[in-house]
């Protein structure tokens, strides 16, 4: 059976019709009705019960409670009641142990994240929805709350959210950043001679002769093949912002530290503006190796789409800051720089 359902019909008080039911739901058998691509076979079932009443020829949920039973994929508890006013009040516990296996079972690529843990109160009516909640992705932890309401025909969704230590690890993302010490062949350890650093203008010059290197080989005009592990960082696709268009947004975000591999950021803040298919970011503040940098970025999707960037940095130590993509490169000293894209 997908849904089993068994109950009481009586009165309320006020002598309205109310039914006091407990249900099972078999997962397994009822996604398949829906979607053939989930794989359900694990997934359990949801057990709980519910208060029906009925109020002029129409039957509305008063309270309501659950909870998701012989699975290991996640653990699922909901409860909350509805007011005669409509107004009402949900709260919720989410958790996935794996988040990887969990989104492979719906086609969604969730690689390396850390447990997820979700637990949160909703409440509203009709016209206005709240949540306040707590999230943690490993050792991520972080505060939400958000506000949303119905205006000029779309969502409107306001918000902050807090995190005091963001470990990128706990996301799958474990790629070292900061400059290694790393000696060439050219340094004479024997002799107690430091490598003196390239200046850009000798680095420029060591990548095209290695570009024109590359081109040549094979005979006039032949090239060389592209790495295996190359990416491409923009193509000639055109990016879809329709979504930019279903909904406005004004969210605060605030963390106190992220944390990398080997590098760790001080403080990363900003605030984030959806407003009728225009997104701003500004500023997105970095705090970073005794310095700082600001990222202004607006896009533009109300008709030809358009972006414009501008990015701000001062006091920054570079030794720090350049990644190991380019170790033969030794950068000290402060940088300061304004951008405009």
């Amino acid at each position: 059976q997908i849904i089993e359902l068994d109950g009481t019909v009586g009165h309320t008080p006020a002598g309205r019709s109310q039914v006091d039911a407990i249900f099972n739901v078999n997962i397994p058998e009822l996604v398949p009705i829906f979607s053939k691509a989930i794989v359900a076979d694990k997934l359990g079932h949801l057990q709980g019960s519910f208060i029906a009443v009925e109020e002029g020829g129409r039957w509305r949920i008063r309270k309501t409670q659950f909870a998701a039973n012989g699975t290991d994929a996640y653990q699922l508890r909901v409860g909350g009641a509805i007011e005669n006013s409509g107004q009402f009040e949900l709260h919720s516990e989410f958790g996935v142990p794996d988040p990887a296996a969990f989104g492979a079972r719906f086609g969604i690529d969730i690689p390396r994240y850390a447990t997820f843990k979700g637990k949160g109160v909703i409440s509203g009516n009709q016209n206005k929805l709240n949540y306040q909640g707590k999230m943690s992705i490993g050792r991520i932890q972080s505060e939400t709350k958000l506000t949303a309401s119905l205006g000029r025909g779309k969502p409107q969704v306001k918000g902050k959210m807090s995190i005091a230590q963001f470990f990128l690890a706990d996301i799958g993302i474990d790629q070292r950043l900061s400059l290694p010490i790393a000696t060439s062949g050219k340094t004479n350890l024997a002799n107690d001679e430091q490598a003196k650093p390239e200046t850009s203008s000798s680095r420029v010059d060591t990548l095209a002769e290695s570009s024109h290197d590359t081109s040549t080989q094979g005979g006039s005009g032949a090239s060389a093949p592209a790495s295996d592990d190359s990416q491409t960082l923009l193509d000639r696709e055109p990016l879809d912002l329709s979504d930019l268009r279903q909904v406005n947004l004004d969210l605060q975000i605030s963390i106190d530290q992220l944390i990398g591999a080997d590098f760790s950021i001080q403080k990363l803040a900003g605030q984030v503006k959806l407003n009728d298919a225009v997104l701003k970011i500004s500023p997105m503040r970095v705090t970073l190796e005794g310095g700082y940098a600001d990222f202004d970025l607006v896009v533009d999707a109300r008709n030809t789409p358009s972006v414009a960037l501008k990015v701000t940095g001062d006091e920054l130590k570079l030794g720090g800051v350049v990644p190991h993509t380019q170790p033969d490169l030794q950068l000290a000293g402060k940088y300061q720089q304004v951008s405009f894209l």
